[in-house]
């Protein structure tokens, strides 16, 4: 990669950083004062188990593909598979969670919020080597461009949705619509090579990313823990 192609992508990428990061977020402000503390306390939950589940799906495999020498063709399939586990693990067990979780929490909505939010996750789980492989191809702005569309398109829908009184499942559309047209988009960007499930591989790669999972995983826990019960004091109980 040439240094015209390094300095295409850094802007590219700090774009998309910044948009994420200071203009999304106050688009967010509106909807969170629109919709008052007790709907973004229930919502406080499905945003912790989005944020744990995403740190176990990619907390380390795209590092690891990253400095993979001239993945083949069945590298690529067993990148696939460890990225399919990582990800459906987290997805079936928020989707379990629907058996028990909304009397624990005294929250009905969570009977059918926690199996979207599963679908999510599962959605997530599909773009995890695909995003991984844009960037390794050094395609920067076209991984930037995809991700500020699918941001900018699930918050306006969102915000459509709040005006006309949607409730919580404006918050809860936002959360389902940007994976999903993210795992459809790269389909369509990038190819996908199948999978290959060979136990010693796919245990040998994740091996590999394991400790930037764990250490990933325990920063987040911190985290959004600490969202988790700013959120839910300022819900209420």
């Amino acid at each position: 990669m040439n240094k015209a192609a390094v300095a295409s992508g850094t802007a590219w990428t700090s774009l998309a950083t910044l948009v994420a990061k200071l203009v999304f977020p106050l688009v967010g402000l509106y909807v969170t004062r629109t919709l008052g503390p007790d709907i973004n306390g229930q919502f406080a939950l499905l945003t912790l188990l989005v944020g744990l589940a995403d740190v176990i799906r990619d907390g380390g495999l795209t590092q690891t593909y990253l400095v993979e020498k001239a993945p083949t063709e069945a590298d690529e399939r067993q990148y696939n598979a460890a990225a399919l586990l990582t990800g459906l693990v987290p997805a079936l067990l928020i989707l379990d969670a629907t058996r028990w979780a909304p009397a624990f929490f005294g929250a009905p909505f969570l009977s059918y919020a926690l199996p979207f939010t599963a679908l999510a996750v599962a959605c997530q789980t599909l773009t995890t080597m695909p995003n991984a492989r844009l960037l390794r191809a050094g395609r920067f702005r076209e991984s930037a461009i995809l991700n500020l569309s699918v941001g900018a398109g699930s918050l306006f829908l969102c915000v459509l949705l709040v005006r006309m009184g949607a409730g919580v499942n404006a918050l809860l559309t936002q959360l389902v619509t940007g994976p999903v047209v993210g795992a459809i988009a790269l389909r369509l960007l990038v190819p996908s090579y199948g999978y290959a499930f060979a136990r010693g591989p796919i245990v040998a790669r994740l091996r590999r990313s394991g400790i930037l999972i764990v250490t990933n995983l325990v920063n987040n826990v911190f985290i959004m823990s600490d969202v988790f019960v700013i959120q839910r004091a300022l819900g209420g109980p």
